[in-house]
C-alpha cells in the first residue's frame, strides 16, 4: 500500500492539471494587422421603402373611393393657350370677360376678382389706344373719305400686355392668374400683327334717305370691309381722333333699319 500512494499523487496531479487546461477560457489574441484602428463607418441599413398613404396619393381622374372625387389634372399653359378663341372661349377684344364665360367658373372667380381683372384690361387697353393715335397719319382724301395708316406698336403692345399679366397674377395668385391668361389667349392678348394697317373711311348712301359708313381695312394680302351706320367700338378711339361722328344717321329717324 505505501508504495501505490506516490503513483496516486501523481495521478491526482496530472488529472488536475487537465482539468485545469481543458477547463480554462481561452482568450484570442489578434493579429498586428487586425489591431489597426479604422474611421468608424454608418451602418450599412436595407433599403427603405415609404409606402405614402392614402390622402398622399397623386389626384388622378376617378380616383376617389366612388369614383366621384374632385380629381384634379394638370395642362400645360400652352395647351390652354391653344384652346383660346376655340368654342366658348374667346380671345378678348373689347370686355375681358364675355357673357356667361365659362372661365369664371373654372377658377371660382368672384365678383371683386373679375372687377379688378376686368379694371386692369381696360387700363391695357386705354394704353394700347392712346399709341394707336398718337402714331396715327389722318389724311383727307379728295371725295371726302379719310386714311390713316396704323403702326404694328409691338413694343408698346407686349409692354401693356406684360403690365396686366403682372396685375392679374399679382391679384389672383401666379397660379389662377397664368391659367387664365393662358385661357384668354396669352401672347394673343393685344396683339396687333406686325404688319402695318391701312384703314379709309367713307360714306355712302344706303337708299330711303339713309347713310352709312363704308370701312375698309387691309393688312398686308388680307381685305376687311365694315358696312354700318355706327363706327365699331374698337375703332371709335381712331374716329374720334380724326374727327368723323361715330353715327352717320339721326337715331330717331332710324325706325327698323338700324
Amino acid at each position: 500500500m505505501k508504495s501505490s500512494t506516490p503513483i496516486l499523487v501523481v495521478l491526482a496531479l496530472l488529472i488536475g492539471v487537465g482539468v485545469g487546461r481543458w477547463s480554462a477560457p481561452r482568450v484570442a489574441v489578434p493579429d498586428e494587422a487586425e489591431t489597426v484602428s479604422e474611421p468608424s463607418r454608418p451602418l450599412r441599413k436595407k433599403a427603405m421603402v415609404i409606402v405614402p398613404r392614402r390622402d398622399e396619393a397623386a389626384a388622378v381622374p376617378g380616383a376617389g373611393d366612388d369614383g366621384s372625387a374632385d380629381a384634379r389634372v394638370s395642362i400645360s399653359l400652352k395647351a390652354l393657350e391653344a384652346l383660346a378663341g376655340k368654342g366658348s372661349v374667346a380671345v378678348p377684344a373689347g370686355d375681358f370677360f364675355a357673357p356667361d364665360d365659362p372661365v369664371i367658373e373654372v377658377l371660382e372667380l368672384s365678383d371683386s376678382e373679375k372687377s379688378m381683372v376686368q379694371r386692369q384690361w381696360r387700363g391695357a387697353l386705354q394704353k394700347v389706344r392712346d399709341a394707336e393715335v398718337a402714331s396715327a397719319n389722318f389724311l383727307e382724301m379728295a371725295d371726302g373719305a379719310v386714311s390713316f395708316v396704323l403702326d404694328p406698336l409691338v413694343e408698346e403692345r407686349a409692354s401693356a400686355r406684360d403690365a396686366f399679366g403682372s396685375a392679374v397674377r399679382s391679384g389672383l395668385g401666379p397660379d389662377r392668374g397664368a391659367a387664365l391668361l393662358a385661357m384668354k389667349g396669352g401672347s394673343r392678348l393685344l396683339d396687333g400683327g406686325v404688319e402695318p394697317v391701312d384703314f379709309r373711311v367713307d360714306v355712302e348712301e344706303a337708299g330711303a334717305g339713309r347713310w352709312r359708313f363704308r370701312i375698309e381695312e387691309n393688312r398686308g394680302d388680307q381685305r376687311k370691309v365694315w358696312m354700318a351706320d355706327a363706327i365699331p367700338d374698337e375703332l371709335q378711339h381712331l374716329t374720334d381722333a380724326a374727327g368723323i361722328a361715330r353715327r352717320v344717321n339721326d337715331p330717331t329717324t332710324e325706325g327698323d333699319n338700324e
